[in-house]
């Protein structure tokens, strides 16, 4: 009985790893939105899908960069005006959903 349990579970724990991996057409929709802390600069937003075929989720997070995260940068900006450099930082967050 024991025998037939381990078995069973056994069985059970790969198929259930075959189907969570498997490979199927996927979707990378992601919304990306720019800001900046420059005065009088608004912020843009991107929305964009990309479509590939036959991949695991693994794939789609690994290689394809379907991933959300946060990039902050610094930079100067010189106005001529002035004569002045002005310090601002620019961040960029994608918000990605595999489907």
């Amino acid at each position: 009985m024991k025998k037939i349990t381990i078995k069973f579970l056994s069985i059970l724990t790969i198929t259930v790893l075959i189907f969570s991996s498997c490979k199927k057409d996927r979707t990378c929709e992601c919304r990306i939105t720019e800001s900046s802390t420059l005065p009088g600069q608004q912020s843009d937003v991107y929305l964009y899908d990309t479509e590939y075929e036959k991949v695991t989720k693994k794939w789609m997070k690994n290689s394809a960069g379907c991933v959300s995260k946060t990039e902050t940068g610094d930079d100067f900006y010189y106005d001529f005006n002035s004569g002045i450099e002005i310090p601002y930082t620019t961040t960029i967050q994608y918000d990605c959903e595999i489907n």
